[in-house]
């Protein structure tokens, strides 16, 4: 079985009819026998196999080290940036499913677009250690300015709370969400490793005790995933890490919209109007606390989310890119606690006025609100290492 899957063998099994799979390739029952406790399927249970030569592209397949006859490959980034890119456009995403689906008239078809070079580069990610002979090419593309923007400077300000709730909080396992909230996560991983302080990111799907290493800004990137302590499942992840009774961990996620009281809403916005939908965060929020990352726009802060998909119980900060709101006492809202530098609002007054303005609900404003100092150069570098392309820092 490919290791770090998303999904375990328990949603196979509890299919009614039998299962349909797909393999990178067919093996004997003697390699079965060999291999028993990877073994997850029995055969019985199979109505068809599909032998599917990287099956898995354009996510990856990591497979276990000493069975050499499956071949390891890596996330396909640049596939899915693209895919993402025309998903933008109702005709540019036509043109994409006609090159990408309808045009490929079978699996060779497929393999022949993206190309032999391509399908090396993937498979070439299999090296734990190809991510050091990129460094020279990453530092390329990372500025050395000083200079940042609006989202680089949340991001760097959330990190900075993150690390202080671990410490002060002692805090053990970090839960990444997607995009700027991984980033988040791993800059606050890399700041608190710096103060020898040592604690566990994990993704929701069972990936645990992760290193994020430079250059690709992505939650299953093979460089990343073969620094994990452990491999499990979502059941694993949720049930007894998130949720378990010695929980020690703090979820750190992004959101379609959020409310006053910390409600998120990343289902729907009317019955019309659909987001992408909730992944893990409907588990992820039963940690001890949850903290939010979420540019300041005034349709996403909102007084009330039409739609729940994470209740706001939990959800004890919000860090945008204008200022951090944090739940004072016992206070079900938010109160505007701090607010991040601003070249175009130098004053602490200016600041706040422009935080209202861009404020769905009527902000509460704390008896004492601090300015955030800058990013610095060394938080800067590192969070720019882990993301050169600035895929999740623009």
């Amino acid at each position: 079985p490919e290791i770090g899957s998303t999904v375990d063998e328990w949603s196979a099994l509890a299919s009614k009819n039998e299962v349909v799979v797909t393999v990178e390739r067919l093996v004997s029952t003697a390699f079965i026998r060999e291999h028993s406790p990877l073994v997850k399927i029995p055969g019985y249970r199979v109505n068809s196999v599909s032998v599917i030569p990287l099956g898995a592209h354009p996510s990856f397949m990591l497979g276990w080290p000493d069975v050499k006859e499956f071949e390891t490959y890596g996330q396909d980034y640049e596939f899915l940036t693209k895919h993402q890119e025309a998903a933008r456009n109702p005709e540019a995403l036509d043109a994409w499913i006609k090159e990408w689906v309808l045009d490929c008239l079978s699996h060779e078809d497929y393999l022949h677009k993206l190309g032999h070079d391509k399908i090396q580069t993937l498979k070439g990610w299999s090296r734990g250690d190809t991510w050091e002979q990129q460094v020279p090419s990453i530092l390329e593309k990372v500025s050395p300015s000083i200079e940042c923007n609006q989202t680089e400077t949340m991001i760097v300000t959330a990190a900075r709370e993150i690390k202080e709730k671990m410490l002060k909080k002692g805090y053990k396992v970090v839960l990444c969400g997607m995009g700027i909230s991984a980033l988040t996560a791993w800059l606050a991983y890399y700041r608190l490793k710096e103060a020898g302080h040592l604690v566990n990111l994990m993704v929701g799907t069972g990936v645990f005790g992760f290193a994020p290493r430079p250059g690709e800004p992505s939650l299953y990137s093979l460089p990343n995933l073969q620094t994990c302590k452990i491999i499990s499942n979502v059941a694993w992840a949720y049930n007894l890490i998130i949720a378990g009774e010695n929980q020690r961990s703090i979820s750190i996620l992004a959101a379609g919209q959020i409310d006053k009281f910390g409600n998120i809403n990343s289902g729907k916005i009317s019955d019309e109007l659909f987001l992408g939908g909730p992944g893990g965060s409907g588990d992820a929020f039963q940690a001890c606390e949850t903290l939010v990352v979420l540019p300041q726009l005034k349709n996403r802060f909102i007084e009330r989310v039409p739609y729940i998909t994470v209740p706001g119980a939990k959800v004890k900060t919000l860090v945008s890119a204008l200022g951090i709101f944090e739940k004072l006492g016992d206070d079900e809202e938010f109160s505007l606690t701090a607010c991040l530098p601003s070249s175009k609002f130098p004053t602490l007054e200016e600041k706040i006025k422009n935080i209202k303005e861009n404020c769905g609900w009527e902000v509460r404003v704390a008896p004492k609100v601090e300015e955030t100092p800058p990013p610095t150069f060394e938080e800067l570098m590192t969070l720019r290492i882990l993301d050169p392309d600035g895929i999740s820092r623009r």
